[in-house]
């Protein structure tokens, strides 16, 4: 079983003691940049070997293809305000130092179809891969409704996603939701236009996201019993992945120099205070100890 992480990079899930320490002034740019740093190598390195691919920086770009303001872009950030999508490729180049053979990926919602929010992150994965940047490809978050079960926007999403794939990315869906499901569903079971060559289209273009020719490509109604089973079998494993973790993973605490870890997530680094501080920023700022 490949286990897939989620995620590095993100304005939301942060600890209260960054986010207290930002709005008292005790973390500076520089500060900022040690303890992502810090986090994305002590994570990384962790589950070398484990992790087959990471969501490096989760939902950067606001609906309209500009930047998001967050604690590591701008607000105060990590020392590149101002730069575009610089921060973003230092967070990647600091996952690839940490774990080379990882798969690493940019992950955003509200980009299937083609708009200005996907048109800005096609843009960015265009001159990542230009400049040699180690983005592997790019998730889509999929957390659609009935109303995109229209020819228009599949469409839109095919022609979305080819290009990404012409580039040389590959395509995750790692969020997906059942309503998109049910809708792929039923794509793949019915004509999308009056022709059939418009259904195979789609089908060509998507077939590791929602379909294969003639056939219906999703199970609506759940797991099979022998597939639950299965997978059931498997979680033991998955959480010994998490077994005898070393003095430096990053633990969950409410808040810093609480003595008791309350608790194990096996997201990883997207829980809320699944943050260690790091060993040093400055030398005055404590370290804390799992």
């Amino acid at each position: 079983m490949k286990v897939r992480g989620h995620c590095f990079v993100w304005h939301q899930q942060v600890p209260k003691w960054l986010t207290t320490g930002i709005t008292n002034h005790e973390y500076d740019e520089t500060a900022l940049n040690q303890i992502l740093r810090n986090h994305i190598a002590i994570v990384a390195q962790h589950y070398s070997g484990k992790v087959w691919a990471w969501d490096v920086v989760n939902e950067a770009f606001n609906a309209d293809g500009t930047m998001r303001s967050t604690i590591w872009y701008d607000a105060p950030g990590i020392g590149l305000a101002g730069q575009g999508t610089a921060y973003i490729e230092q967070a990647l180049r600091w996952a690839h130092a940490a774990d080379p053979k990882a798969e690493l990926f940019y992950n955003d919602y509200d980009t299937e179809a083609l708009n200005a929010k996907s048109d800005a992150i096609y843009a960015m994965a265009k001159d990542f891969h230009l400049r040699g940047v180690p983005l592997n490809g790019i998730g889509f978050q999929t957390h659609v409704n009935l109303k995109f079960d229209d020819p228009k926007a599949l469409f839109s999403f095919a022609a979305n996603l080819k290009r990404f794939s012409d580039l040389g990315m590959d395509i995750h869906t790692p969020n997906s939701t059942s309503p998109s499901m049910t809708t792929a569903s039923r794509v793949c079971r019915r004509k999308v236009s009056s022709t059939a060559k418009s259904r195979k289209s789609v089908c060509r273009i998507l077939p590791a996201v929602f379909c294969r020719p003639g056939v219906s490509p999703t199970n609506t109604r759940g797991f099979p019993a022998t597939a639950r089973a299965s997978r059931a079998g498997r979680y033991p494993s998955m959480l010994r992945i998490r077994k005898s973790p070393p003095t430096t993973e990053w633990c969950t605490r409410s808040k810093p120099g609480d003595s008791a870890i309350k608790r194990r997530s096996i997201s990883t680094s997207q829980t809320a205070s699944s943050w260690k501080f790091p060993i040093s920023v400055s030398s005055s700022v404590n370290s804390l100890h799992c």
